[in-house]
């Protein structure tokens, strides 16, 4: 008798623990939960927009970007208790500012610089970068009722909330950029479904203080379904997404759709072009996630639409760019934790851990872990955020 009521309580614990720390994933090939935040993946949206400083030399425009990027269990099954995940907002060669951050189904922001809900200021350098993380709560009792997944969560089906930074630029422009994360809804598995469909998505509004109002439309990058971005793959991996603009002016030239392998800009890496297409306003592309093409290790994939004005016309200035990015992390075969510094932002990269990283003035600086046992360390003077791998 006592021993049949000790495994019954060992059994009870094994329950009650594998709820506690494993995240049940909603049919993903790959994996069927989460055993903890470690394996979430990072996903990147990212808003380019040109001219971005305020004076532009000689004519021609630097490419400024605003990233929302959030480290999130997408494609989980969640109950009617509150999702908080970590987020940045990164600012690259952005002559501006952020003026908002918010979301339909968003509760709560913790920004890490203030430890509160009351953001920091987030100033852009125009030859720099600067990064603003912090803390986002997605809360289903924010729903409306709608029925629409970004701002309803219906009691079984897909929710799809949704993260905005709106930037405004020195020069006048103004871009918002949206990082879309798909959950699936379990409230009550007993309930019909009611929002069958998702997508994980990037989305780019642009808006030109000297071409027409909304002729830009919506630059979207987004996949419908699920991919293998949360274990190594070694077989080929067939997708589509759809890159394309939303309500794009008639009096645009054509955009371009590509798909980039091992893309950072930020180092002034182009990356490898896998895919392209010319087409006015796009349309869903095929995507191969071919390891023989990928290679072995980790590695990020880009999946952009990009639209210029070219020479312009009476509607559109001349030598505007508009650009959605949706970057994602990819995995090939196993991967051994590296032995050196990998970020490129470091001043040792490829050198011996820990990173190293410039100071811009003597400062006394803050140090907080992370989950995944890295470390941030924060500039109290500019608010620059480093993390030592």
């Amino acid at each position: 008798m006592i021993l049949r009521s000790w495994l019954k309580v060992v059994l009870i614990l094994i329950i009650f623990s594998s709820r506690v720390t494993g995240q049940v994933l909603h049919n993903h090939p790959q994996l069927s939960f989460y055993n903890s935040p470690s394996d979430w993946p990072f996903i990147s949206a990212q808003c380019h927009w040109s001219p971005s400083d305020a004076v532009v030399p000689n004519g021609s425009g630097m490419l400024g970007h605003t990233h929302v990027e959030a480290t999130a269990p997408i494609w989980s099954e969640t109950d009617s208790n509150p999702i908080t995940v970590s987020f940045q907002i990164q600012l690259f060669h952005l002559s501006g500012r952020v003026i908002s951050v918010e979301g339909e189904l968003i509760s709560k922001i913790i920004w890490d610089f203030t430890g509160t809900e009351t953001p920091p200021i987030m100033i852009g350098d125009p030859m720099g970068v600067k990064v603003f993380t912090g803390h986002v709560t997605f809360d289903p009792a924010k729903s409306d009722g709608s029925g629409s997944y970004i701002r309803d969560v219906v009691p079984k089906g897909w929710w799809v909330p949704r993260i905005k930074a709106l930037t405004q630029y020195t020069n006048g422009a103004q871009t918002m950029a949206e990082l879309w994360l798909p959950f699936y809804s379990m409230i009550d598995p007993n309930a019909l479904e009611t929002n069958s469909s998702f997508v994980l998505a990037a989305r780019c509004i642009g808006a030109s203080p000297t071409s027409v109002v909304n002729g830009y439309g919506t630059s979207i990058s987004e996949f419908p379904m699920e991919l293998p971005i949360l274990a190594p793959i070694t077989t080929v991996w067939p997708a589509t997404v759809a890159s394309y603009a939303y309500a794009l002016s008639a009096d645009l030239p054509d955009g371009t759709y590509q798909q980039r392998l091992d893309m950072n800009l930020h180092q002034g890496i182009q990356g490898t072009i896998l895919a392209e297409d010319h087409s006015h306003g796009g349309h869903a592309e095929p995507v191969l996630f071919d390891p023989a093409i990928i290679g072995n290790g980790l590695h990020k994939m880009a999946f952009i639409w990009d639209q210029k004005t070219d020479a312009g016309n009476a509607s559109f200035t001349a030598n505007e760019e508009v650009t959605v990015l949706l970057v994602l992390p990819v995995t090939v075969g196993s991967v051994n934790p590296p032995l050196t510094c990998q970020d490129m932002n470091a001043l040792n990269f490829n050198g011996p851990l820990p990173c190293v990283y410039p100071m811009d003035t003597p400062f006394n600086p803050s140090f907080l872990e992370t989950p995944d046992h890295h470390f941030k360390i924060t500039n109290p003077n500019t608010g620059t955020i480093k993390v030592i791998q």
